[in-house]
């Protein structure tokens, strides 16, 4: 999804102050290859660790083959991946804008894919706190004033967590006092 939205607006990303340069790039791309080498080399080398792999992957792929069978599954399945943070990113988009935050739509959607992306390997439940300061510190990248952004984030945390748990918590409140829980 990142990267479709960087092919269509290549115009909003300024990697210049993004893209890590000279040792820190070669430290990077080092660091990626050295995990990648180890990865091989456990595989290759132990063989109590390479059967549980493979049957993995054997089974991740006879259930992308027959998910896949079905356009219906398929278009839940990518749609819904597809539409989701782009979704979300218009909730900051929309909470930003009524505040007067100078980024525009595609800006905003950018920085929460990426984000996303970055903090993807950070456990946290929903995401909620590494993805929330990830996309702030983004959009102060994109020129975003510190105040809004946050601010921004905030709002959309409340229309999108905190404002659904009202009715789910009076919905439960009739059930249990109508003794069907």
């Amino acid at each position: 999804m990142l990267l479709v939205f960087l092919v269509s607006f290549p115009e909003i990303l300024r990697s210049g102050q993004l893209v890590p340069h000279g040792w820190s790039l070669v430290l990077a791309f080092g660091g990626m290859g050295a995990a990648l080498v180890t990865a091989a080399l456990l595989l290759a080398v132990v063989r109590p660790l390479r059967r549980p792999v493979l049957r993995c992957f054997r089974t991740a792929l006879t259930d992308v083959r027959q998910l896949h069978t079905m356009p219906s599954r398929i278009l839940a399945l990518w749609g819904g991946a597809a539409a989701a943070p782009v979704l979300q990113a218009t909730v900051i988009y929309s909470v930003g804008a009524s505040l007067g935050m100078p980024l525009s739509w595609p800006q905003v959607v950018l920085a929460f894919l990426a984000a996303s992306t970055a903090v993807g390997a950070v456990p946290a439940p929903g995401g909620i706190g590494p993805v929330d300061a990830a996309t702030v510190f983004t959009m102060v990248a994109f020129g975003a004033p510190m105040e809004l952004a946050t601010a921004s984030v905030i709002g959309y945390r409340v229309l999108t967590v905190w404002v659904p748990l009202l009715p789910g918590a009076l919905m439960l409140s009739a059930l249990v006092h109508r003794k069907v829980l």
